[in-house]
């Protein structure tokens, strides 16, 4: 992974507020760290990448198409509700993976996936587990990220407090996240480096993901009042052209 494109992802996650929890509740740290598994199981590039034949693909899209619906209800949700609700829809879907993917391609993806969070990955349970890592080490990578998020937030609330261009804050937030990396791999043992970098596995071209993601549309709500048109559904408009115009009151 380049630089740059490794600095674009840590950007991205900077609006994590992540939580160290006590041991007994270390299985709920994923649950406090945006992946992008949704997008990667979906996404071309990663499909390369995996060696996927076109069978394997068809049977991806078949199962991100029965979770659509559910992924679509997650975007206007809280931060943290939003989080873990995604969460419980990656967990539900990695163990029907095995019958699509071969033991090499999840063990591909899941390097894939860990490059995309970055470090950051480190508060994962299960990377946990594989690095050996501390309590003195989780606290202080939790301090670490703590402290880049509230940085980028207060750099965000520039935006509304004094109405900066956002293009001049999001490049001070990209400085701020750019120096999250190096802080992290710093908190790590010669030893636990070298388990990271076999963890992340080659690079992948990062640069090249989330270009042309398809999912499904949400089937309509039923109950409602339609004007000038009968009750349409998703399906009688496969093949169409539809323009919808959402809109919401604030």
């Amino acid at each position: 992974m380049t630089q740059m494109a490794q600095h674009r992802l840590i950007a991205a996650a900077c609006a994590l507020t992540l939580w160290l929890p006590a041991p007994s509740q270390a299985a709920e740290t994923e649950q406090l760290i945006d992946t992008p598994f949704m997008e990667l199981i979906r996404d071309r590039a990663v499909h390369r990448d995996l060696g996927l034949a076109n069978t394997q693909v068809e049977s991806l899209r078949e199962l991100t198409d029965q979770f659509d619906p559910k992924l679509f209800l997650t975007r206007n949700r809280r931060d943290d509700d939003r989080r873990k609700q995604v969460h419980d829809l990656v967990m539900r879907i990695r163990p029907r993976l095995k019958s699509i993917l071969s033991p090499t391609q999840l063990r591909r993806l899941t390097q894939i996936e860990l490059q995309c969070q970055g470090p950051r990955a480190l508060l994962r349970p299960d990377v946990q587990a594989r690095m050996l890592l501390t309590k003195p080490q989780l606290e202080s990578i939790a301090e670490a990220v703590t402290s880049t998020n509230n940085a980028a937030h207060d750099a965000w609330k520039q935006i509304q407090e004094k109405g900066r261009p956002r293009s001049a804050v999001q490049k001070q937030i990209d400085r701020i996240c750019s120096t999250e990396p190096r802080k992290l791999l710093r908190l790590l043992n010669g030893k636990q480096k070298q388990q990271w970098r076999s963890l992340i596995g080659r690079p992948a071209a990062v640069s090249e993901f989330g270009r042309g993601l398809k999912y499904k549309a949400p089937e309509f709500v039923t109950g409602m009042t339609w004007i000038n048109s009968p009750p349409l559904t998703m399906q009688s408009l496969r093949g169409k052209v539809v323009i919808l115009h959402f809109y919401a009151y604030g």
